[in-house]
């Protein structure tokens, strides 16, 4: 029988490996951290004086000093004031938006979606314009209701009635 044999080994095993007696090692104690320095002692330098010089009072801009920028302005949102059209193609679905751009900021209009059948939704919101330069603009819409949202648009002037979007190379066209 070999077994009580194994387990006799196994147990002479373990007793070999174990120390006859444990010994207990104390611990050092780390050794001491060196306390911070303070910083040196700074001298105050006095600064100089510089004299104060009146700020130049500019001018305001009334009647044809009015900034680029205003008069750009001015120009796109006369230009946009009209009802504008879009026909746009989207995942398989047509799109045909109608939007009238009033002179006070506001708009109103229709997009009808065709597919598998037809469904137009009204717009209404709000719309402004930021000049880039003469025959560019960007065109900002806040739109209420269930298909609302807020959107910027860069536009390119190609004539009188028609813009070119930037980003997607859609023209829109001017119905009245």
């Amino acid at each position: 029988m070999r077994a009580p044999f194994v387990v006799a080994a196994i147990a002479v095993m373990v007793a070999v490996s174990l120390p006859a007696k444990a010994q207990f090692i104390p611990q050092r104690e780390p050794p001491a951290q060196p306390q911070p320095q303070p910083w040196p002692q700074q001298t105050q330098v006095p600064m100089p004086q510089i004299p104060q010089q009146p700020v130049p009072q500019q001018p305001q801009p009334t009647g044809p000093r009015m900034p680029q920028q205003v008069l750009l302005d001015r120009k796109f949102k006369e230009f946009m004031v009209g009802e504008w059209t879009n026909d746009s193609n989207h995942l398989g679905m047509q799109i045909q938006t109608t939007v009238l751009y009033r002179a006070d900021g506001s708009l109103v209009g229709t997009q009808t979606v065709t597919q598998y059948g037809t469904m137009q939704y009204p717009l209404k919101g709000t719309w402004s314009v930021t000049g880039i330069d003469e025959n560019r603009f960007v065109l900002s819409l806040i739109v209420s209701g269930a298909s609302g949202g807020s959107s910027s648009t860069s536009l390119v002037v190609v004539d009188r009635n028609t813009l070119l979007n930037e980003q997607t190379q859609e023209t829109s066209f001017r119905t009245q």
